[in-house]
């Protein structure tokens, strides 16, 4: 971060175009809202009353929507499913917001590749449907990725796109988000002048629908560029208006977006104590800031310790910080810190390391556009050298320098030269210091030890004999809290194991019999049958009594074989063997039907595809003992039942509107049939989720990963 005072007039002017190159303005990541637990609940219960149409994948979406913070992985699988869905019925919107819902979660973690294109997709899908408000929706998304990857005339592009695709339309929320977004990337771009046209837009159109919160979000904007432009009272007083605002809204969000903006509004301007003040109070808030705004706040944070000398302290904030940009892949902003992390060694003289980080720094900064960041760092590296007495690598740094320096325009290269003096200033006065208490430090310890290491050696045998039988102790102890913890997790290991391996007992066994009941009983009574057509050419000579004898045992006769075969395919599952595993789950939802007692709802998608045959064996045996427990326990009236299979992932949702339970007391109980389905997941290293409670149904969800051995 730019240091030292910044009272003159002139000063202020020459570093007009010159961005702090450590004080990174807040990004763009949205605020991730709490999941709306009431929302949520009403979807769940509305779930199974819902058919394969749009109606569902709206509601999947919704849910992706909520869980987005709370549950990734849950977000995730209902987006998936949802688009998965509304391609089956080509249902564009809901394709659309699936896509987005998509990009937003692969934003969020950092994969922006993969954002940028489900971003793309959900466009290319609201272009066709040709809904404005929805093309600018998508258009704003892919702006404020962009801007967040640094690639700003792109972000600069689709924000545009996204006001063309409004034209005409009556001034809303959406054209006052997109103004204020350009505002800051024409800000950005250095186009002042519209950026201040875009802000006044984006006030103007909020203050006429009265959004309170959109004024409040377009004044921290005003207050950005006012710091932009070196005017810090009246970004000061934005801020403090802003803040005010957010306070009577009782938006934290908003107020830690204050805090953190006005303790680097003070930490630009040297006033280390009020930075360091709002610095605190948006630490008190720091749940409400994301990824990216937690990063910024601790690597200022870290800028005022180096200021204060505190370097210690100051790199450990500056690798937290570095560590998180690193996730988020913000590669420009991670050149910065290790440039910092650089100068703090530098100021201590440790000149190897500081060239290490700044090394690091260039090589971050090879394939990026940042030239007066990237000139920085070939003078710091010159200065380095210099300091090790390394001539020839301190004047190739130099010329590296000075030619990226005379590819600056005039006024950023009077900013870097006005800036770097005040450095090399602020430095040569710090290494004296330092190295003049590094030798008063030298010469108090010389004296010292002397007298210290007699005392010493005196306390070292005492010492020692306690020291070392306290450690055999304290090993002993270990080893046998590990020992036991070991055990522990073996015990459990193998319980699992012994589950799945009794379950599959229970398969063999049921295979051995349906052969047993095909091969010995079914032949038995299909001999008798023979028999008993024997006696049918001789039945006009039995009297009547005995021939209605032989036609009711004849009948039971027909009914005992055709049960034999019925039961003897249940066992083997003889129609997956023959048709695959959708037939068999068509098969089982009409039994269930059939009964009238219970209405199953069943969804499959990319069964066509056949897995190996004893995969979907297993998975069957799992749907088969969820819905047996529905049957026995849940007093349901209704059973979803959905199995998506992708690339490389099984996925299962099985739902029903019984009574619920409390999935911990049911665990502790020890329930057979749950305990049967973990294993058998366990058994295909797969993973098992429940969501239900007491009055709400019940919903479970089964990832299993396909082996590529089992792909066909």
């Amino acid at each position: 971060m730019p240091t030292g005072k910044r009272s003159p007039r002139k000063a202020v002017r020459a570093m007009k175009y010159l961005k702090c190159l450590l004080l990174a303005a807040l990004g763009p990541l949205a605020l991730l809202q709490a999941q709306d637990v009431q929302v949520v609940d009403s979807l769940l219960q509305a779930l199974p009353h819902l058919g394969r149409n749009a109606q569902r994948v709206d509601a999947w979406n919704e849910l992706a929507f909520q869980y987005r913070s709370a549950d990734s992985e849950k977000a995730r699988f209902y987006a998936e499913s949802a688009l998965a869905l509304a391609d089956s019925i080509a249902y564009s919107d809901g394709q659309s917001d699936s896509y987005s819902r998509l990009g937003v979660l692969a934003k969020n973690a950092g994969v922006y590749d993969t954002a940028e294109f489900y971003y793309l997709q959900a466009l290319e899908a609201r272009k066709s449907a040709g809904a404005g408000d929805r093309i600018a929706q998508a258009c704003n998304n892919l702006g404020n990725l962009y801007k967040l990857m640094g690639r700003y005339e792109q972000a600069r592009q689709y924000y545009a796109e996204g006001l063309d695709a409004l034209a005409g339309a009556a001034p809303g929320n959406e054209q006052a988000k997109l103004h204020n977004a350009l505002g800051m990337i024409y800000a950005r771009l250095g186009q002042y002048e519209e950026a201040t046209r875009q802000l006044q837009q984006s006030m103007e159109i909020r203050s006429m629908l009265e959004d309170e919160a959109g004024q409040a979000a377009t004044l921290l904007n005003w207050g950005n560029l006012y710091q932009e432009l070196y005017n810090y009272p009246k970004a000061e007083e934005c801020y403090i208006q802003c803040l005010s605002a957010y306070r009577q809204l009782g938006d934290q969000q908003g107020q830690a977006k204050c805090f953190l903006q006005l303790a680097n509004n003070a930490f630009l301007q040297g006033d280390y104590p009020s930075a360091s003040d709002w610095y605190g109070q948006a630490l008190g808030l720091e749940g409400a800031l994301n990824e990216h705004e937690r990063a910024v706040l601790y690597r200022n944070r870290a800028s005022i310790q180096a200021e204060l000398q505190q370097y210690g302290q100051a790199r450990e904030g500056l690798l937290s910080s570095l560590l998180t940009f690193q996730q988020l892949k913000n590669p420009l902003e991670a050149a910065g810190i290790l440039l910092e992390i650089g100068h703090t060694y530098f100021m201590q003289g440790q000149f190897d390391k500081a060239i290490e980080q700044y090394q690091k720094s260039l090589v971050q900064l090879d394939t990026l556009p940042a030239p007066r960041l990237k000139a920085q760092l070939l003078y710091n590296l010159s200065q380095a050298f210099a300091q090790k007495q390394d001539a020839g690598q301190a004047s190739y740094y130099e010329s590296q320098f000075n030619q990226a320096k005379s590819n600056l325009s005039g006024e950023a290269n009077e900013a870097l030269n006005f800036q770097l003096s005040l450095e090399e200033g602020r430095r040569k006065q710090e290494v004296a210091l330092h190295l003049n208490k590094l030798r008063q430090r030298e010469k108090t310890i010389t004296l010292t030890i002397a007298g210290l290491v007699i005392l010493w050696l005196s306390l070292m045998v005492a010492l020692l004999y306690a020291h070392n039988n306290r450690k055999k102790r304290r090993i002993a102890e270990q080893n046998e809290q590990i020992a036991l913890q070991e055990v522990e997790e073996v015990l459990t290991d193998k319980e699992l194991d012994r589950a799945y391996a009794f379950i599959e007992g229970q398969d063999d066994e049921r295979k051995r019999i349906a052969r047993e009941l095909h091969d010995h009983l079914g032949s038995m009574l299909s001999m008798v049958k023979l028999n008993f057509a024997a006696v049918d050419a001789k039945m006009d000579e039995i009297q009547s009594e005995n021939r209605q004898q032989y036609q009711k045992a004849n009948t039971l006769l027909d009914e005992a074989c055709e049960e034999v075969r019925r039961i003897s395919h249940n066992l083997q599952s003889g129609i997956i063997a023959k048709f695959g595993l959708k037939a068999q789950l068509e098969a089982m939802a009409e039994d269930y039907n059939d009964t009238r007692q219970l209405q199953v709802e069943l969804s499959t998608h990319g069964l066509k595809k056949r897995m190996d045959n004893m995969l979907e064996v297993r998975i069957y045996r799992i749907i088969q003992e969820l819905a047996n427990n529905v049957v026995k326990h849940a007093r349901a009236s209704k059973l979803t039942i959905q199995v998506n299979r992708f690339e490389d992932m099984a996925n299962v949702m099985v739902e029903d509107n019984g009574i619920g339970f409390a999935p911990e007391q049911v665990k502790d109980k020890g329930g057979i049939g749950l305990q049967n389905v973990a294993s058998r997941v366990h058994g295909l290293d797969g993973t098992l989720t429940i969501d239900s409670a007491p009055g709400r149904g019940a919903t479970i969800m089964i990832d299993i990963p396909i082996p590529p051995e089992s792909k066909n």
